[in-house]
């Protein structure tokens, strides 16, 4: 049985592409910067990295732009999403009865390179608040994923009876399944996502998921 089991949040729970996209083009936009191709926003995405890294890495001079700018940047891009695209969020098929099913039997947090702010108010517009003990996100504190400081300190003092090799993390990028590797976590792909199959690969898994309610058969069985 785990003693933890850990959803990744974009592209896992909830499937959430529209809104980054429009808010990463709106951001560009109307700083009169580049217009984004929507291929390059939707590589951005699949990654799974931290949303500094995303803009430095969209960016024309992005290796230039210091931590004061990005941090306006970050504001400028969190200010769109809440005011124009978290009407476009939408939770995944299953999700609110995946994580409740999965609540019975142990705990289940949330961690995520977006801000637990903006998480918190989703679930609860998507009618899921509750169903997790624990998010992490990126409060501007908290090592982000996949650096595994993030388990060893954080997630740890939060859930002092989990143990690494009874920890499942549930996500859809490379990203996630780096965490759940550099942690020494148990890890789930869930394949519906956002994250590229090449990389996902390389980077390996222990299960895969291609439906969410296909979790819960692999939770009850560990």
């Amino acid at each position: 049985m785990p003693s933890l089991i850990i959803f990744d949040y974009d592209g896992t729970l909830c499937a959430t592409h529209q809104a980054i996209s429009h808010s990463l083009t709106g951001v560009f936009r109307e700083r009169g910067q580049i217009e984004l191709e929507p291929e390059l926003v939707s590589h951005a995405i699949g990654r799974g990295i931290s949303l500094h890294d995303t803009l430095r890495a969209l960016h024309p001079r992005g290796e230039e732009l210091g931590g004061e700018e990005l941090d306006d940047w970050q504001q400028h891009y969190r200010a769109i999403y809440h005011e124009a695209a978290e009407t476009l969020v939408e939770a995944f098929p299953d999700a609110a009865d995946t994580v409740a099913a999965c609540g019975e039997v142990c705990p289940v947090a949330i961690v995520s390179n977006k801000s637990p702010e903006a998480i918190t108010h989703s679930l609860r517009q998507l009618g899921m608040d509750g169903l997790v003990q624990h998010i992490f996100g990126d409060n501007g504190v908290l090592p982000k994923k996949p650096d595994p400081a993030l388990y060893a300190g954080a997630i740890r003092a939060a859930f002092p009876d989990a143990r690494p090799e009874s920890t499942l993390m549930v996500g859809d990028t490379a990203s996630d399944l780096r965490f759940a590797k550099n942690a020494g976590l148990r890890a789930c792909w869930a394949a519906y996502g956002y994250g590229g199959e090449e990389e996902c690969n390389e980077v390996g898994y222990e299960f895969r998921i291609d439906r969410l309610d296909e979790l819960l058969p692999i939770v009850e069985g560990l």
